[in-house]
């Protein structure tokens, strides 16, 4: 029960930000409002499958491929939009070269790994 209105409450503002962001875009015509109009209309498409499936099957889905992928791809617009907001131009030079940027790689394979093992 919490869940779904934990949802519920996420949809109706990512809801919001969608909306207010592809209204500034069309109305400053600036890409940096594009880029938030679409993470945030991306993130907010996952949450309607999450949501959805709690409300069609009444349970949590045990792998949700589906909305892990749009909140993944919300946040490759995020990234591009601080980078846009950085600068304008986006190169691999400008992005921080740090060793703690080689958890994330491992983290998601041990992930992968650790899934396929214990998943059905």
């Amino acid at each position: 029960m919490i869940e779904s209105i934990d949802n519920a409450f996420q949809l109706i503002l990512t809801g919001i930000c969608t909306v207010i962001s592809i209204w500034k875009a069309y109305h400053f015509r600036k890409k940096a409002w594009i880029l938030l109009g679409l993470s945030s209309g991306v993130f907010f498409l996952g949450c309607l499958y999450w949501q959805l499936y709690l409300v069609f099957y009444g349970k949590t889905p045990q792998y949700s491929y589906i909305s892990s992928l749009s909140w993944y791809s919300a946040y490759i617009f995020l990234i591009l939009l601080v980078l846009e907001i950085r600068g304008g131009e986006i190169a691999f030079k400008s992005l921080p070269h740090h060793r703690l940027l080689y958890i994330i790689p491992v983290f998601a394979i041990g992930m992968c790994i650790f899934f396929s093992q214990k998943g059905d």
